[in-house]
C-alpha cells in the first residue's frame, strides 16, 4: 500500500515509516463541499483551513503546526509556510553543496511578502551523522549565498517553551 520504511544514516530501520499521502486538501475541500448539509461538516471546513501539504516527516508536521496554527489553538498565528520549498541552486551554490537542488523544509514569508526565513528540522534520527551533518550544513550555506535566510530547530528547541519563545522571536524579527 506505498508504506516504506525510513533508515537512519547507518542503514539502520528506525520506528518511521513513510508513504504517499492517502488524499490532496483539494479532496478533502471538494468532500466538505458535497457535504455542505452534513453534521459536523462546517468544524471539517473551519480545520481544512489549517492544512498545508507537503511535509515530509512528522517533526515538520509539529513545527509547522507550532508556527501556524492560530493562538487559540496553541500555535503562533504565521501565515504564509511552504513545505520542502525546492530552489534550483545557482553555480557557485552548486559547488558549495554538489548537487543541483536543495528543498527547504519549511519556508516562512511575512504577509507583504517582502521577507522569508527557512526553517530547517534537525531531527537526530535521520541526521545524526557527521557525513549528513557535513551535507546539511553545505547545503544551508548554499542556500545563505543566494540569500536566504536559513533558521535550523531541533526538536527540543520545539518542545521547549522557552527555547521555542526565543526561536519565534529570532523568526519575527528575519520577517519584519
Amino acid at each position: 500500500d506505498g508504506w516504506k520504511p525510513v533508515f537512519d544514516q547507518a542503514g539502520k530501520l528506525t520506528n518511521l515509516w513513510k508513504r504517499p499521502p492517502l488524499v490532496t486538501s483539494e479532496e478533502l475541500h471538494a468532500l466538505a463541499n458535497h457535504m455542505k448539509a452534513a453534521k459536523g461538516c462546517r468544524a471539517f471546513a473551519e480545520a481544512l483551513r489549517y492544512v498545508n501539504e507537503g511535509a515530509a516527516s512528522p517533526f515538520e508536521v509539529q513545527t509547522g503546526m507550532r508556527i501556524s496554527l492560530p493562538r487559540r489553538m496553541g500555535g503562533e498565528g504565521v501565515d504564509g509556510l511552504t513545505f520542502n520549498y525546492p530552489v534550483r541552486l545557482s553555480r557557485d551554490a552548486q559547488r558549495i553543496s554538489e548537487q543541483n537542488m536543495a528543498y527547504i523544509d519549511v519556508l516562512v514569508r511575512n504577509a507583504e511578502g517582502t521577507h522569508q526565513a527557512g526553517i530547517e528540522c534537525q531531527s537526530a534520527l535521520v541526521q545524526d551523522n557527521t557525513r549528513r551533518g557535513i551535507a546539511d550544513g553545505n547545503r544551508i550555506t548554499a542556500l545563505q549565498s543566494m540569500g536566504y535566510t536559513m533558521l535550523q530547530l531541533s526538536y527540543d528547541n520545539l518542545v521547549n517553551p522557552g527555547s521555542f519563545a526565543s526561536f519565534m522571536g529570532y523568526l519575527h524579527r528575519v520577517l519584519r
